[in-house]
């Protein structure tokens, strides 16, 4: 299209701010279905949501689920206490890397190019929470509305937001309760936090953070994190030992003219060190033959995959499996060097 003045001429520049001001113009349409949920909060905790006390807390990524448990059992104690769950759209879910608050939750429908967090329905995750494929729904980016009874002549109404982050190496969980006073938030998240612990899908589950969770073979991804509960472990005593030994075995073939030395030898170690002798032990007895067919292990095998173990370049190693040294050959009355007992079991 010719132009009479070049100057008329659109740039750059005014081609990119239209395409903004369109795609800004195509979001807020695609939302005027949406329940604003700004409303919905004035609506709950009254025209001075935004000035309310508001406190938080965070636990590991791992606790969802606890946290999930604890709050449901805090919901459902009160002899008074109603509520509705209502899931999180537009700014919940553009700002997945940040935790998003109440004061977010407020903005006016224009504020920003993604305009007002929305109502939509409530996502949900299942969690796995047992050896045998218990699951437990878990909420993403909710708010739940509570009408926790009488108060001053009127109603304590509150607002608890549960939502995932995952900015930085360590993904957390948070809880924010904001409600008509400071003393009465911080006690609701005491209390979810105490019910949290309590009901803990963890208690009466062997866990070893980064190698196994919900006994053995179940793998789970490494991941840094603290322990919040621990509790120690016994070390497996012979029956155990030979159990575990039996676990761990697999396809291998144990042609063991001495099956009860390796039960002496490895006295004072956990199963994480039974697990890495019998897979060095494996590698040995392929180097011996490489011929098809199942795997056999000899005494001898073992023997060297333990002078490995017990070599003091591999005290690291035998440092992160746990346990005690387990007595030198020939020698069965030695104790050996004792190392911290594993930990992993939550009470």
């Amino acid at each position: 299209m010719p132009y009479a003045d070049p100057s008329d001429r659109p740039e750059l520049a005014d081609v990119g701010r239209l395409a903004r001001r369109l795609l800004n113009r195509a979001v807020r349409t695609a939302r005027t279905n949406d329940q604003p949920l700004r409303q919905l909060l004035l609506d709950h905790l009254g025209p001075d949501a935004a000035a309310l006390p508001t406190v938080s807390a965070t636990w590991p990524a791992y606790e969802h689920v606890n946290v999930q448990v604890g709050l449901e059992a805090w919901l459902e104690a009160g002899s008074e206490r109603t509520h509705e769950v209502f899931g999180i759209t537009g700014i919940g879910m553009m700002r997945h890397m940040e935790i998003v608050g109440i004061g977010d939750l407020l903005q006016p429908p224009n504020h920003g190019p993604f305009g007002a967090a929305g109502v939509g329905g409530v996502l949900t995750i299942a969690v796995p929470t047992g050896p045998g494929g218990q699951t437990h729904p878990c909420v993403s980016h909710g708010i739940y509305l509570v009408d926790d009874g009488p108060l001053d002549g009127g109603r304590a109404r509150l607002a608890i937001v549960l939502q995932p982050v995952d900015r930085g190496p360590r993904p957390e969980v948070v809880v924010q309760v904001t409600g008509p006073d400071q003393d009465r938030v911080q006690a609701v998240l005491g209390e979810i936090r105490t019910l949290a612990s309590e009901r803990s899908v963890f208690r009466g589950q062997v866990i070893s953070f980064g190698f196994e969770v919900f006994g053995p073979g179940r793998q789970v991804a490494a991941r840094p994190g603290r322990v919040d509960l621990a509790a120690e472990l016994p070390l497996p005593d012979a029956d155990a030992r030979r159990q575990l030994i039996r676990l761990y075995q697999g396809d291998l073939v144990l042609d063991l003219a001495r099956p009860e030395a390796v039960i002496e030898r490895t006295e004072g170690v956990t199963a994480a060190f039974l697990k890495e002798l019998l897979r060095k032990a494996a590698l040995l007895a392929c180097e011996d033959d490489d011929s098809e067919g199942p795997i056999r292990v000899t005494d001898a095998h073992l023997d060297a995959a333990l002078d490995q173990l017990l070599d003091t370049r591999n005290q690291l190693t035998r440092i992160l499996l746990g346990g005690e040294h387990p007595r030198p050959l020939g020698d069965p009355s030695s104790p050996g060097s004792r190392l911290p007992p594993q930990v992993g079991a939550v009470p």
